[in-house]
């Protein structure tokens, strides 16, 4: 399992990506978030599973220039990427041709939020213990 900050990303990230199947694993970096969360959220737990941690109000517009879907930021902007990361979780999706890659996505926050199954919007959870990057 590979843990990075999406300002550490490099090529040798990107070839674990691909050996992944173009799979990664978005995470806002706050101390609401734990190991077992991982596994709860994107288990079960692989060797190859590649995680970007993020800094709190990035946009995906940044996220998908550095992954390599969007050769800049402005043209993942120009593509409607310019929007912040929704709190909860984000299913996986599908973006980029030349670069595809498979994103899913998780922003935790603190508070606790049921929602009606089906209703199309983003789950919220109260997490207890917090993950470290370093």
């Amino acid at each position: 399992m590979e843990l990075v900050h999406l300002v550490q990303f490099d090529k040798r990230v990107e070839l674990l990506i691909r050996e992944n199947r173009g799979e990664v694993n978005v995470i806002v970096s706050t101390d609401n978030l734990f190991w077992n969360d991982l596994e709860l959220f994107f288990g079960p737990l692989r060797d190859e599973d590649v995680f970007v941690f993020v800094d709190p109000g990035t946009t995906w517009a940044h996220v998908l220039a550095k992954l390599g879907p969007f050769k800049s930021i402005s043209d993942a902007r120009k593509n409607g990427w310019n929007k912040p990361i929704e709190e909860g979780f984000t299913e996986t999706f599908k973006v980029g041709r030349a670069h595809r890659k498979f994103i899913t996505a998780f922003n935790p926050t603190d508070r606790l939020e049921k929602l009606a199954p089906g209703s199309g919007k983003t789950l919220k959870f109260e997490l207890k213990t917090p993950i470290t990057t370093s």
